[in-house]
């Protein structure tokens, strides 16, 4: 068995926020890592979606190009290039990021699992550690269609190693993920379809904004199949096909590519979480208090994986609420709660705020 001060499970951006403070510590640490260094951010997120949409803008503003006066009498797109582009922004970060972390503290590839509340086994090695951080993120939440077993499928994973730009994209999901994705692959060429639950898409957004959001991808070619429900998905010689119900009509799509974009669930369930006393709420997320704290004092949970929210800048904040913890100092989780509220009371008194018609106008031409 090997001791530490601290072990992190998983190296999201908590884990690099927290890393620099706990060296200057002179704390004995360990990092566990079951996939990619960086986790979603680096490598399946923010730095390789925005380096394809910014490829996908480009298209866009070049097939508009007339409209500004310039004549662009033909172009293409080489998706493949575009790809080699993405890879060669994120696999660069994600190779960096570990390299520095195996410099500075004893780095473990492999999956952890509890075997007590203070002691955790990956691979053939055992460790412990006073205080356990885990940072496990989440992943894409598959539905139960009757075919999916034997039909070929992508989530936010895949759809990144695509080597040929689809000929015709089939996107269940009409919230964040599935849409970024539809606009993008639709502005470099593809036909896109979006079989959306809900009767708007982004619904947790105000409905104006949902409407407003729909009207531009409508405008860019995206098709929407509102208020459906699936009921079969099979492989078919060109591709896949998706049979669903669209507000009660009886459909079927045929696609070359499908991607799964209903919601995303917690890296908890192979961690062994039931050796250690840690609760876990209905959706399988550890609940934590305002200091990011388990139901077990010593352990932590930062990032999506505790369910106070999706983002980079909400798992940086969770480290920055852990080290807080450390220096009994009094930041807390549900303060981004309040700075939002005060930003309500002071900034929008008057309730929602809506798009007016010139904002619609605005958000259009620079869609």
């Amino acid at each position: 068995m090997i001791k530490y001060d601290i072990i992190l499970i998983g190296t999201g951006q908590a884990t690099g926020t927290i890393i620099p403070s706990l060296l200057k510590k002179k704390l004995k640490i360990a990092v566990i890592e079951s996939d990619k260094t960086g986790g979603t951010c680096v490598n399946w997120g923010c730095t390789p979606t925005k380096t394809l949409i910014a490829s996908a803008r480009d298209a866009h503003m070049v097939r508009r190009a007339s409209d500004f006066g310039i004549d662009v009498p033909s172009f293409s797109v080489d998706f493949e290039k575009i790809m080699e582009r993405v890879n060669g922004i994120r696999n660069p970060g994600s190779a960096g990021f570990e390299s520095w972390l195996k410099s500075v503290l004893d780095y473990y590839g492999g999956t952890a699992s509890f075997i007590d509340d203070h002691t955790v086994s990956v691979g053939e090695e055992t460790l412990f550690a006073d205080k356990i951080i885990i940072h496990t993120g989440t992943r894409s939440r598959i539905p139960s269609i009757p075919g999916i077993d034997t039909t070929p499928w992508l989530d936010n994973k895949g759809i990144l190693d695509l080597k040929n730009l689809p000929e015709h994209l089939i996107v269940v999901g009409a919230s964040y993920i599935g849409l970024e994705f539809a606009q993008a692959f639709r502005r470099l060429g593809s036909k896109v379809s979006i079989v959306g639950r809900g009767n708007r898409i982004v619904p947790r957004e105000d409905p104006d904004m949902s409407l407003a959001a729909l009207e531009i991808l409508r405008e860019e070619g995206l098709e929407f199949y509102l208020k459906s429900e699936l009921t079969q998905m099979k492989k078919t010689d060109e591709g896949i096909q998706l049979s669903f119900t669209s507000d009660g009509n009886a459909m079927t799509l045929d696609g070359s590519d499908l991607l799964l974009a209903v919601g995303r669930v917690p890296n908890t369930d192979l961690l062994n979480l039931e050796s250690t006393g840690v609760r876990l709420n209905e959706r399988g997320y550890i609940e934590v208090n305002d200091a990011g704290q388990s139901s077990v004092p010593h352990i932590y949970a930062l990032g999506d994986v505790n369910g106070k929210g999706a983002f980079t800048h909400t798992s940086v904040h969770d480290g920055q609420v852990f080290l807080a913890h450390m220096e009994g100092e009094g930041r807390r989780i549900s303060h981004r709660g309040r700075q939002r509220n005060l930003e309500r009371k002071f900034l929008w008194p008057h309730g929602r705020c809506s798009p007016s018609a010139g904002q619609k106008k605005r958000m259009k031409q620079r869609a």
